[in-house]
């Protein structure tokens, strides 16, 4: 039994550092992110926004097992510790309240999806405004206690302004915003934009003012005109490879030929000696290609003659 009280006394303990390290709002409030610093984010009237929260447990600020809750949106100065710090806000601008949901229990996480719909008249007063959790009541009260999320700001919507430029009076134009990151797309030479501070897309659409090409356009008829030219030199250097090789086969079926031809043309030295004899027989045969049965062509015949004759003269040397 004993033995028990050391773990629940650290077990208090702990509790207690957890709760004096984190304060409710860092505990509590998922997005806004309580984490972070007061006004770390901005916001544009009419955007879509997303709050959420953890599951609240504890009995300080509101005890959320005995009491369900409302939230809120509030002007900064509507949280006490705002107001005792005069640089976030000034007493004047605790006028704005609006209830975004009603009768939440806070012992379960839960998100909300809502829009940015603050007055221009109350944003010209101030920009600051912050999420509270307050007991659920009829008509939203300062005074009872709160679970505040971190302050944020909000800004007007200004819209798009677009002004036709004066030698294109005639021409239509038309414009959308979308919450977003600022980014703005124009597609005509003719219309000027300007952006919405902080998160908004502008897409202006125009009707060009020639019927000439835009510069996306043009830029893309140069990279395909690019492409075409890079596929036409490929084919040419197809043509060309095929080309040599198809002559480089033709000069070797070529020089095959003429190897076939010489081949045929060879004479054997037995029949070359054949030949001697009959020549020496009769000359007149071996001169016209005719002898003994022997039917030799002219060209060989010539060259058999000439190397008679030259064997007749060296005979004729050794005689001397």
């Amino acid at each position: 039994m004993y033995s028990s009280y050391p773990f629940a006394l650290a077990t208090l303990f702990y509790h207690f550092a957890y709760i004096k390290a984190y304060s409710p709002q860092q505990l509590l409030w998922n997005f806004p992110n309580g984490k972070k610093a007061d006004f770390y984010r901005t916001y544009i009237n009419t955007e879509i926004v997303l709050a959420s929260w953890n599951d609240w447990n504890s009995t300080s600020d509101i005890d959320a097992s005995t009491t369900l809750v409302d939230l809120w949106i509030t002007c900064a100065a509507c949280d006490q510790q705002h107001v005792e710090n005069p640089s976030l806000a000034s007493p004047s601008e605790a006028s704005y309240s609006k209830q975004l949901k009603k009768r939440i229990d806070l012992r379960v996480a839960d998100e909300l999806t809502w829009t940015v719909d603050i007055p221009d008249e109350q944003l010209s007063i101030t920009p600051k405004y912050v999420l509270r959790f307050k007991p659920a009541d009829s008509s939203f009260n300062a005074s009872t206690p709160d679970l505040p999320s971190p302050a944020f700001l909000v800004i007007m919507n200004m819209g798009m302004t677009s002004s036709s430029s004066p030698s294109s009076s005639t021409t239509p134009s038309s414009s959308s915003l979308v919450p977003s990151p600022s980014i703005s797309i124009s597609n005509s030479s003719s219309t000027t934009t300007t952006l919405l501070p902080s998160a908004s897309l502008v897409i202006a659409m125009t009707t060009p003012k020639a019927l000439g090409l835009s510069t996306e356009a043009k830029i893309g008829l140069c990279v395909g005109l690019f492409f075409l030219v890079l596929v036409i030199c490929s084919l040419l250097a197809v043509l060309s490879i095929r080309r040599s090789r198809h002559q480089r086969e033709l000069m070797g079926l070529l020089k095959s030929v003429e190897e076939k031809r010489c081949a045929e043309a060879f004479v054997d030295p037995s029949s070359a000696a054949q030949v001697l004899e009959v020549g020496e027989s009769n000359p007149e045969n071996v001169v016209s290609g005719r002898g003994s049965g022997h039917n030799l062509g002219q060209p060989i015949a010539c060259e058999i003659t000439a190397e008679k004759s030259h064997n007749d003269g060296r005979r004729n040397t050794s005689d001397l």
